[in-house]
């Protein structure tokens, strides 16, 4: 029997490349699972004990911060202003804007409640002079026109009928047809 062949790697390169070759996907914590279990042991206590830490830390870091910004206003030339001063300067410095924005307030109110009647009075401008350009033809109009006799009042002409007989025209004014025939005879 003849040899057959066992393997290759033709076209799989360009399989794999139709979709990327991507890396894998990298979590913010990893498993630990199979890590060694003294170790994982030890870490839970390092963090256990971190948190008591980090409160202390955080009380510091607000000492540390006002110090810091002493040592740079000292280095700029300012004086130095805990964050509360900081906060009433700021206030006094836009008092005027805030006041200046409460006195234009009804201005803009009042723009805002005119303005949709302005928009319909532009959207009926045109219409109104196309309206002024067309009335005096009208009324040429109607003064050249022949005038034309009112006619009654009359109820729609009832539908014909298959089959049926012509409806006669009633004659307004005259007798009812019997008495018509007595009277011939007389």
């Amino acid at each position: 029997m003849a040899k057959s062949k066992n393997h290759t790697t033709h076209n799989q390169s360009r399989k794999w490349h139709r979709n990327g070759i991507k890396k894998p996907k990298r979590h913010r914590y990893e498993s630990l699972k199979g890590v060694d279990p003294k170790f994982l042991r030890n870490l839970r206590f390092a963090k256990k004990h971190n948190r008591r830490g980090n409160k202390k830390m955080l009380l510091n870091q607000k000492d540390d911060k006002e110090a810091r910004l002493k040592r740079i206003i000292a280095v700029s030339g300012k004086q130095w202003q805990p964050e509360s001063a900081r906060l009433k300067q700021l206030q006094a410095e836009t008092a005027p804007l805030k006041q200046k924005q409460a006195e234009t307030a009804p201005l803009k109110q009042k723009q805002a409640e005119t303005a949709p009647l302005k928009r319909k009075q532009a959207e009926t401008a045109p219409i109104k002079q196309k309206q002024a350009k067309t009335a005096p033809a009208k009324q040429k109009q109607a003064a050249t026109a022949p005038i034309k006799p009112k006619q009654a009042a009359t109820a729609p002409p009832k539908q014909k009928q298959a089959g049926a007989a012509p409806l006669k025209p009633k004659q307004s004014g005259t007798a009812p047809p019997k008495q018509k025939q007595a009277e011939k005879k007389k």
